[in-house]
């Protein structure tokens, strides 16, 4: 059938499927150099680039076409030469579809093929399935084409991709090149017309459009400018973080401060990684500089990466020197992120594959050191024993309190940038909160101390913090009344709870953000909530381990025989405790270095 096409026209083949799984298919033998992989090619200027990859949702080996094949080094390669970047166009032609709606295609191929041949400039992707499509993604025109005989498959679109023409009939596509303009035609066996389009040379003739990724981080960065205009461009300062106390204090004092010392004007990029697609341009940055081990918030500036307080109140003055003292040798040397191709999902999946049980554990219990939820748990329980509950119903309230917070956790790591916005867009009820039970703190130390000096001069009757007989009897019946409502107590308990979670979510370290962002990949989903669970259970253990420690350390009777043998070290003591607490909420508004 085909003898009078191969004596009149040449034929540059790619195998499929068909042709190679479980040894079918004759095409090896009449084209033995297909079998033999890529090749490339060039005709009336167009360079075309057939591909071998013809199995890559199952059947072929991840190693002939990921992100670390020696087929797609060989493609970047070559699409980087320069007379490929000045040809009029690049064609790239393999069996599998890249980009498809009523289809399927290999993950690997969406996140590391598309982003290069955008990268490179790359104008028509030619692939093979069961119908006709075109689409277009990032500058490059996807051309499906498998209706030469085979039975024709119509699946269920696809809402991720968008078609600019498709139809379910047997056909062929027809490309005509011409100087200035390539057009091409998909007819159908009677002669009819199915599409028809046509695509013109690019003017930049190479890399001059932007890739995925820097449109990517233009898209989802704040920029944000600090310091008196200079003459020199001002220094770019990438900053991702979510909104925590400390970002808000690098934002509003510590950054404009180290710009007005040094005299240098800064433009921040800051990237909010509480927004869908943020994450993965840190990895990408953490790839671009060399390191994937900063905590949050990180900065990347010049060629360094700095994570973590400590880390950026050292590191990033002295950036600023190095800056100054050659600041036209810095900027050439400066790393510029995005630039690169990044498979973030693979680089995604190692962070999360090198994760272990001990790493996790141990990231939950350092995490889980929450000054405001054990300042909120020692309240709690010391106004329960106080007010004369038993033990057990302490321990059943502080049980609830622990709940809320594992429970609330729980949720925020499933439903992670749905709910991440939301709690972390509203810092002013933490900062509500916090002002609250700091001038409660502040009025009970300063009661305190007087009453410390009262006991040291003898005068214990004259103590501040007690109150008239008769508006005692009144509070404690109230209290009583209260406490004995185990509804009321509960729902308080774990109010309470579910508030101090939230408040502290941007507090969460570099082992939660790589748990919660796989459980949305369906390779990774069990796993990812595995590691989720214990690292939630960690999280709250020394939570457990004070209410504990408070709960069987003190009851009314223990309190009230102490207080009378020891009252002035009692008040002394508890002047310190909540002189402490006090230190440590304003350490929370960020208002104490």
């Amino acid at each position: 059938m085909e003898a009078d096409l191969r004596r009149r026209s040449a034929i540059f083949p790619v195998l499929g499927d068909n042709d190679l799984a479980e040894g079918r298919g004759r095409a090896v033998d009449y084209f033995p150099t297909a079998g033999r992989g890529h090749y490339r090619f060039e005709w009336g200027g167009v360079q075309f680039f057939g591909m071998h990859v013809w199995g890559a949702l199952s059947g072929q080996s991840e190693s002939d076409f990921g992100a670390d094949s020696e087929q797609l080094r060989w493609l970047d390669e070559q699409l980087s030469q320069d007379d490929v970047r000045k040809a009029p166009f690049r064609v790239v032609f393999l069996h599998d579809p890249i980009v498809i709606s009523r289809g399927r295609s290999a993950e690997t191929l969406q996140r590391v093929w598309g982003p290069l041949l955008s990268k490179r400039s790359v104008d028509l992707v030619l692939a093979s399935w069961h119908l006709y499509e075109r689409s277009q993604l990032d500058r490059v025109t996807y051309v499906i084409s498998g209706g030469a005989g085979a039975e024709l498959v119509w699946m269920p679109k696809s809402p991720a991709v968008i078609a600019q023409a498709e139809a379910r009939r047997h056909h062929f596509c027809r490309v005509d090149v011409k100087p200035g303009a390539m057009h091409i035609r998909a007819v159908a066996e009677d002669g009819t017309v199915l599409d028809s389009f046509t695509l013109l040379p690019r003017t930049s003739g190479g890399d001059g459009s932007p890739s995925v990724l820097q449109r990517q981080a233009r898209r989802l960065r704040r920029e944000i400018a600090m310091g008196q205009p200079q003459a020199d461009p001002p220094l770019v300062v990438r900053l991702f973080s979510y909104d925590c106390k400390y970002c808000r204090q690098l934002l509003d004092h510590e950054l404009p401060r180290w710009s007005r010392q040094h005299g240098v004007p800064l433009k921040v990029h800051y990237y909010d990684l509480g927004l869908p697609g943020t994450y993965d341009l840190l990895v990408a940055a953490g790839a671009d500089f060399g390191r994937q081990d900063a905590e949050v918030p990180t900065v990347f500036m010049g060629r360094s990466v700095l994570g973590g307080a400590g880390e950026i109140r050292a590191g990033l003055p002295t950036e600023l020197e190095h800056y100054l003292k050659d600041r036209l040798r810095y900027q050439e040397q400066a790393i510029v992120p995005f630039s690169e191709p990044r498979d973030t999902q693979a680089i995604r999946s190692q962070q999360f594959e090198a994760l272990n049980l001990a790493v996790i554990v141990a990231a939950g219990l350092l995490d889980g050191i929450n000054p405001c939820a054990f300042t909120t748990i020692i309240f709690l329980l010391s106004y329960l024993t106080v007010a004369g509950r038993s033990r057990r119903q302490i321990l059943l309230t502080g049980g609830i309190f622990t709940l809320a917070v594992f429970l609330t956790y729980l949720a925020i790591g499933a439903l992670f940038y749905q709910l991440a916005n939301t709690l972390l867009g509203h810092p002013t009820v933490a900062t509500t909160i916090n002002v609250l039970l700091l001038a409660g703190l502040l009025v009970l130390a300063g009661l305190s101390a007087v009453d410390t000096v009262r006991c040291f001069r003898g005068q214990a009757t004259d103590i501040a913090l007690k109150l008239p007989a008769f508006l005692q009897q009144r509070i404690r019946a109230r209290i009583r009344v209260f406490a004995r409502n185990d509804v009321a107590v509960g729902t308080a308990s774990f109010s309470l709870g579910v508030v101090i979670a939230s408040m502290e979510l941007a507090c969460t370290g570099q082992v939660y953000v790589p748990i919660v962002t796989m459980i949305a990949e369906p390779r990774y989903r069990a796993a990812a909530t595995f590691n989720l669970l214990v690292y939630n259970i960690a999280f709250i253990l020394p939570l457990v381990a004070v209410f504990l420690f408070v709960a069987f350390g003190m009851t009314s009777q223990r309190l009230v025989g102490f207080a009378r043998r020891h009252l002035t070290a009692a008040k002394l003591g508890l002047t310190l405790l909540f002189v402490t607490l006090a230190l440590v909420t304003l350490h929370n508004l960020g208002w104490l270095a």
